[in-house]
C-alpha cells in the first residue's frame, strides 16, 4: 500500500492527473485521494485476514498430525542432473543472440 501511495504522490507532484475511469476516482482531488486510501486500507485488511486464516489453518492441520506440503513422487526418488538445465539455458542464450543479430 505504501508503494502505491508513493507512486500516486509522485504523479501528483509532477502535475500528472491520474483518473481511474472504471472506478470513477480522480486522484488529483482530495475526495479521490480519500477514496483511494480507503480502498487501499480495505484491500490491505483483507490480505492480512487471509494471511492470518491461512496460518491458523496450517497450525491446526499440523497439530492434528496432518502432513503438510507437496506429496513425494517419482521426481523425488532420483537425483536430477543439472547438465540438461545448463544446456537448455545455453540454447536459449544462443537463440536470443541469433535473433538479435538477424534483426540488425
Amino acid at each position: 500500500m505504501t508503494e502505491l501511495i508513493l507512486e500516486i504522490n509522485e504523479l501528483v507532484n509532477k502535475n500528472i492527473a491520474f483518473i481511474a475511469l472504471k472506478d470513477n476516482i480522480d486522484f488529483s482531488t482530495p475526495v479521490g485521494r480519500l477514496q483511494f486510501n480507503i480502498l487501499g486500507s480495505i484491500a490491505e485488511f483483507e490480505r492480512e485476514i487471509i494471511r492470518q486464516r491461512t496460518l491458523e489453518g496450517l497450525a491446526r492441520a499440523k497439530s492434528q498430525g496432518k502432513k503438510l506440503g507437496r506429496p513425494h513422487g517419482s521426481k523425488d526418488r532420483k537425483k536430477r542432473s543439472s547438465k540438461n538445465y545448463i544446456l537448455k539455458e545455453e540454447r536459449k542464450r544462443l537463440l536470443k543472440h541469433n535473433s538479435k543479430s538477424s534483426i540488425n
